[in-house]
């Protein structure tokens, strides 16, 4: 839940990661601080600290909706 001025409180985020790279993501999933490569680099995003120049994400799906598969990833590159 974002607080009055837009900004969600700071002991709502959460942060992701894979011991190089951060994000902190808001309570609605939105990216709020991203640092690709190192997690100490200058930040991708930041809407955390400028909303206005801080940029967001955009994904968006394709023409048809994804249908949920069952059973093992394929192993790509093995015979």
């Amino acid at each position: 839940m974002a607080e009055p001025d837009g900004y969600p409180p700071l002991e709502a985020l959460a942060a992701i990661g894979d011991g190089r790279s951060l994000a902190l993501l808001g309570p609605d999933a939105r990216v709020e601080w991203f640092c690709p490569g190192r997690f100490d680099a200058e930040p991708a995003l930041w809407p955390l600290l400028d909303r206005a120049r801080g940029g967001h994400p955009h994904a968006q799906g394709g023409s048809r909706p994804a249908r949920p598969r069952r059973g093992p990833w394929p192993l790509r590159g093995r015979a």
